[in-house]
C-alpha cells in the first residue's frame, strides 16, 4: 500500500503516465515464522479471527500481485477508481515500533478524506487491516469509528478482513486488500469473514452496533470504500476506492466466435483426472481467462503427473463434449516429420478462419485486388466446390 501511495503520487505530478504497483510474499525461512511466534502475534489454532472476541493472533500466507494505474482519459480497462490514498508513519512511540497507534491511524484517516473533499460517512463499506491481535483490531477500530462513525451517519459501517479468509500476506497484503475490493465491486459481493463468532468485547463499536463485521456473503451496493493498511515498523496507509459505474472496455471489441475450447489437464491418477474433467463438463462454459490458466497447470512433470487428459468443451453448451485420459509414457518421444507431398488445401478450408474479424478482414482485402482478374477469393477457400 505504500508503493501504491508513491506511484499515486508520482502520477499526480507528472514523473510517469502509468506505474505497475506490486507486492510479494514467500514465506520460506521458518525461523522468521519462529521468532513471530515468540511476539506472541502469531495465532496458535491457525485461524485469524479478526475482531472476534477469541482473537489471538494471525496466520502467515504467501502472495505474489501486480496492480496497473493509469490516468482515466487514458486507461482501456476500468476495475475501479483510485480516489485518493496517502502514509503517515507513528514508528517513534513509547508503546514500541511495533504497536499500531490508532492516535496516528485517526490522524491519517482524517487527512485522507478532508484533502479528497470526501465525508467519512458516506463510505459503505471499509477493509480493515484487521489481524486478529490483541492489540491491534481495537487500535484500529477506535480510529476507524471515530472517523466513520459520527454523528448523523443513517447505518452500520461494514467492515472486513481479508485476512480471516486467506492469511495474513505482510509486506503483501495491502495488494490482497485491494484485490477482494475490486473483486467485490466487480462481482456485487462481499465476501464474508471467516471464525468471527462473538465480539471482542475491547472493541466497543462493534458492541454498540455502529460497526458491523461482514460475516456472511453480503451485496455490494455501490458507494466508497475505504482500504486501511498498517506497516509492522510504523507505517499507515488509506486509499479510497470507487466502482467503475461504465462497462468495461473491451480491448478487442467485436464479437468473439463460439468456438470449442481444447482444455488439457494433468493427474496423478486416472480416476482422478476424470473426476476433474467430469466438473469441468458439469460446471460449464467458463471465462476466457479460466480456460488458459487450466491449461498452464496442467503441465506438469511426467514424473509426477503421470496422466494426462483433454476435453472438448463447446462454449455455447450445442454439444456434448469430448473428454479422453491416457497414461503418459515416461521415455523421450521420438520427433516425426510428415509432408503430404500435395500442399495442404481442403475444400472449404478457410471457412471456420472466417470467424475471425482480422483474418476475415485481410482475405477480404486480398479479394478486393483479385477481383478485377475474375478471381472470387473469399469463395474459393469457403466453398465446398
Amino acid at each position: 500500500m505504500t508503493a501504491l501511495s508513491q506511484a499515486m503520487l508520482a502520477l499526480r505530478s507528472g514523473q510517469c503516465e502509468a506505474a505497475l504497483v506490486g507486492g510479494s510474499t514467500l514465506t520460506l525461512n521458518p525461523i522468521a515464522a519462529l521468532n513471530l511466534y515468540r511476539l506472541g502475534m502469531l495465532s496458535p489454532d491457525g485461524k485469524c479471527k479478526a475482531f472476534d472476541a477469541d482473537g489471538k493472533g494471525y496466520v502467515r500466507s504467501e502472495t505474489v500481485g501486480v496492480f496497473f494505474l493509469q490516468r482515466i482519459s487514458q486507461a482501456r480497462r476500468i476495475y475501479a477508481k483510485l480516489a485518493h490514498v496517502k502514509a503517515n508513519a507513528d514508528g517513534f512511540k513509547d508503546e514500541g515500533v511495533t504497536f499500531p497507534s490508532g492516535r496516528a491511524q485517526e490522524a491519517l484517516l482524517r487527512d485522507v478524506y478532508e484533502e479528497a473533499r470526501v465525508d467519512p460517512r458516506t463510505v459503505s463499506y471499509v477493509e480493515a487491516h484487521g489481524t486478529g491481535t490483541k492489540a491491534g483490531d481495537p487500535q484500529e477500530l477506535s480510529a476507524i469509528s471515530n472517523v466513520f462513525c459520527g454523528e448523523g451517519r443513517k447505518e452500520p459501517l461494514l467492515i472486513g478482513s481479508v485476512k480471516s479468509n486467506m492469511g495474513h500476506s505482510e509486506a503483501a497484503a495491502g495488494i490482497c486488500s485491494l484485490a477482494k475490493v475490486i473483486l467485490s465491486m466487480e462481482t456485487g459481493t462481499i465476501p464474508g469473514n471467516l471464525h468471527f463468532n462473538e465480539p471482542n468485547p475491547g472493541i466497543p463499536s462493534l458492541n454498540d452496533g455502529s460497526i458491523r463485521v461482514v460475516d456472511r456473503h453480503t451485496p455490494f451496493l455501490g458507494g466508497l470504500v475505504g482500504v486501511n493498511s498498517i506497516g509492522f515498523g510504523g507505517a499507515n496507509v488509506h486509499a479510497i476506492l470507487e466502482a467503475n459505474p461504465g462497462h468495461h472496455v473491451d480491448s478487442f471489441p467485436r464479437e468473439k466466435p463460439q468456438l470449442p475450447r481444447l482444455v488439457l489437464l494433468a493427474g496423478r491418477t486416472k480416476e482422478s483426472l476424470t473426476a476433474t474433467l467430469d466438473r469441468l463438463e458439469a460446471d460449464g462454459p467458463l471465462p476466457d481467462p479460466a480456460y488458459a490458466l487450466l491449461n498452464r497447470v496442467g503441465q506438469p512433470s511426467v514424473n509426477q503427473f503421470p496422466f494426462r487428459g483433454y476435453s472438448v468443451v463447446a462454449v455455447n453448451g450445442s454439444r456434448k463434449p469430448i473428454k479422453a485420459v491416457e497414461h503418459a509414457p515416461t521415455e523421450k518421444r521420438h520427433l516425426w516429420f510428415v509432408f503430404t507431398g500435395i500442399g495442404c488445401q481442403w475444400n472449404g478450408m478457410a471457412r471456420q478462419m472466417m470467424q475471425f474479424d482480422v483474418f476475415a478482414n485481410s482475405i477480404r482485402r486480398s479479394h478486393e485486388l483479385l477481383v478485377p482478374f475474375g478471381i472470387d477469393l473469399v469463395d474459393l477457400i469457403t466453398s465446398d466446390n
